[in-house]
């Protein structure tokens, strides 16, 4: 999956650093870390570090018919200057998801 980390130009006046992440739980409750694979400048962003991510998730369970995703950030001008910024969770359902049609 694709994600974009889009910053507000003002975050820069408070914050130097800004690193877009996900955690994810199903409908089971089994829980998932989504690692990005990587990731490049968004063109024509608002910051410089807009970026466009992409990650994988692994051991999806065939039972579960929904992921909710919970977006979170990092914001930091240094190790021991750092917050944690927790975003709205997004919730996909996916009940053909497992018949033969991957999205």
């Amino acid at each position: 999956m694709n994600y974009l980390q889009d910053i507000d130009p003002a975050v820069h006046e408070r914050w130097n650093y800004v690193e877009a992440d996900l955690s994810a739980i199903d409908n089971l409750g089994n829980k998932f870390v989504v690692p990005y694979n990587g990731g490049s400048g968004t063109m024509d962003g608002d910051s410089g570090e807009d970026n466009t991510w992409s990650a994988t998730i692994h051991g999806l369970d065939p039972e579960a018919t929904s992921i909710t995703f919970y977006p979170f950030a990092h914001v930091s001008n240094s190790q021991s200057d750092n917050k944690r910024i927790d975003f709205k969770p997004i919730k996909i359902d996916y009940p053909y998801y497992f018949n033969g049609c991957d999205y």
